[in-house]
């Protein structure tokens, strides 16, 4: 009717749905203070983690998979293949399933949580730094992943709204 295919469709799906399961999310687990200390919940800044915690799962996936799928194997002997595929494979299950396993973390304001979404974020340092080793144009997303995991990972281990809410 007006053009939309199925892909322009999910894509318009999760532009609206995850931000209004982010906020139905954080509605649901951000506590009540009253008289406590109002830092306490997730709130302030840390909305835009969970937007980040919510969201890293899918991206992951997805660059994985374009990643898999793009690859050149040209020159490759069958096995190369398979064993590449194999391991690009084993680590797309390990980033994503650790991926979920923050966003349970977060939402259960377990205390490991900073430092189990850093770990997350220096594995993906280390293989973007690979990367980069192995195929210098991908130099241009190393800063951002560098920038953004400094940044957040500070103020996850510094800040007090982030010592008040992880306390489980």
């Amino acid at each position: 009717m007006f053009g939309l295919g199925y892909q322009e469709l999910l894509l318009i799906l999760i532009i609206v749905g995850i931000p209004i399961a982010i906020f139905l999310a954080v509605k649901k687990f951000s506590r009540q203070t009253g008289d406590e200390d109002e830092l306490v919940g997730i709130g302030g800044w840390l909305v835009l983690v969970a937007i980040g915690v919510c969201i890293t799962p899918f991206i992951l996936g997805w660059q994985m998979w374009q990643a898999i799928l793009t690859n050149d194997w040209s020159g490759m002997n069958a096995v190369q293949i398979g064993v590449g595929g194999a391991a690009m494979g084993a680590f797309a299950a390990i980033a994503v399933g650790w991926a979920v396993y923050n966003a349970v973390l977060f939402f259960r304001r377990r205390r490991i949580f900073p430092r189990s979404w850093i770990a997350l974020n220096c594995l993906i340092l280390i293989v973007a730094i690979i990367g980069v080793v192995f195929d210098p144009k991908e130099a241009a997303g190393l800063g951002g992943v560098i920038f953004w995991t400094v940044v957040w990972g500070v103020y996850l281990l510094r800040s007090r709204r982030a010592k008040a809410t992880f306390v489980m």
